[in-house]
């Protein structure tokens, strides 16, 4: 299956609905067989068990996706990408760099979370209001992490955000994203030649796995240094946006996070209700197979869309009610199966000890109704494009 042209993940046309795709019809639509204005077709899966259910079917291959010629929403991932691989490949590539996101790790990263999130803040008072909390607290928080946890000098922090963004951004043209990608790997390239294995670190981990028996190729070692950066970086500035506009509208939150034993059920059912990551990377059939009732044919692509079936009315009473004690199946925000988000751990601890600074922040309201509020469009994430808040 080709894609005509160049596609937007929110574009959506109306489902198209035949005799062959009935099936998709069933269970209150949770797959629905969707085209795009430019002619690309595939499987939007919006219910939480069918969606867990393809997130784990071995038919359906990350690795059919990154080939020429495959459906695609924007550039294709590059080949050595782990988020274009499929098992044992990626199951390799994966067991690298695992210790580096236990929670002990995370936990080792909070205190410099909460210093660089504390200063941002005094940046902020310093402007004074309003400022717009995406990029003077939420981007370089979340930037300055990634950055600190795989050795990015602090001068070349802001550059590195820029190429993020290019790269993250479904509105950028290929040859916008291909240059952003270039430099990106031109740096990284020689950040990894400055850097050996004795100087631990993220890069010093898979510089290591680089030497040892050939575990890691270059060109793995590149772009699996670059995924990590971007993904990290970017996913988590929009969720710390998106969970703040709730928790700025519901005033009894800023009283419940700062208490440390109701933090982590505020910040799961924040996850599930407003998760930043929308769309999943596509996955095509390598065979016939099926998602819950509906027969998937071989070629055929499936993208999951983990918002909605975050919201699944089956799944979760009153799904779009806020509930921090709401217990039962747990959120698919960082994804499910072999390709879950590495840095699900870490992420919980800097969108906790980001929102817990904030609270603290005397006054901090939006300026202008949640209405007024432009949100990021043609993007793989969820969240507002600017968010201006006063004190």
């Amino acid at each position: 299956m080709k894609s005509n042209g160049e596609a937007r993940p929110y574009a959506f046309a109306a489902p198209q609905e035949d005799t062959d795709k009935s099936s998709a019809t069933l269970d209150k639509r949770a797959l629905v067989w969707t085209e795009l204005s430019n002619g690309t077709s595939f499987w939007l899966v919006s219910g939480y068990n069918e969606a867990r259910e393809a997130l784990t079917n071995p038919h359906l291959s990350r690795a059919a996706a990154v080939q020429p010629g495959a459906v695609r929403l924007s550039l294709p991932l590059p080949s050595s990408s782990i988020l274009g691989m499929d098992p044992p490949e990626h199951t390799r590539l994966r067991r690298l760099v695992t210790h580096a996101f236990t929670m002990r790790q995370a936990e080792n990263l909070r205190p410099f979370i909460k210093e660089k999130a504390d200063s941002l803040i005094r940046e902020m008072l310093s402007a004074g209001p309003p400022v717009d909390l995406i990029s003077a607290y939420c981007m370089p928080l979340a930037l300055s992490v990634m950055c600190e946890l795989v050795g990015v000098p602090f001068r070349d922090r802001q550059m590195f955000g820029t190429w993020a963004d290019a790269i993250m951004n479904a509105k950028s043209s290929d040859n916008v994203m291909r240059l952003a990608r270039h430099r990106l790997d031109s740096y990284l390239q020689e950040l990894i030649q400055q850097r050996t294995r004795s100087e631990g670190g993220l890069i010093g981990t898979l510089v290591a796995a680089r030497d040892q028996s050939e575990r890691l190729t270059e060109r793995e070692l590149l772009t699996f240094t670059g995924m990590l950066v971007v993904a990290g970086y970017e996913t988590t500035a929009n969720q710390i946006a998106t969970c703040m506009v709730r928790v700025m509208t519901q005033p009894h939150l800023n009283r419940a996070l700062l208490d440390d034993h109701k933090v982590e059920s505020i910040i799961e059912e924040l996850l599930r209700l407003d998760s930043s990551l929308d769309l999943t990377t596509f996955r095509i059939a390598a065979e016939n197979t099926h998602v819950g009732s509906t027969a998937i044919r071989r070629g055929e692509a499936v993208i999951v869309s983990l918002a909605r079936c975050n919201r699944d009315g089956r799944t979760f009473s009153s799904p779009r009610e806020f509930d921090w004690k709401r217990g039962g199946p747990r959120h698919l925000a960082f994804g499910h199966g072999v390709h879950r988000c590495i840095g699900a751990q870490l992420a919980r601890v800097e969108i906790a000890t980001a929102l817990q600074s904030l609270v603290k922040f005397p006054g901090l309201h939006l300026v202008s109704p949640v209405s007024n509020i432009k949100w990021r469009n043609g993007s793989f994430l969820r969240g507002p494009a600017a968010l201006s808040v006063a004190w």
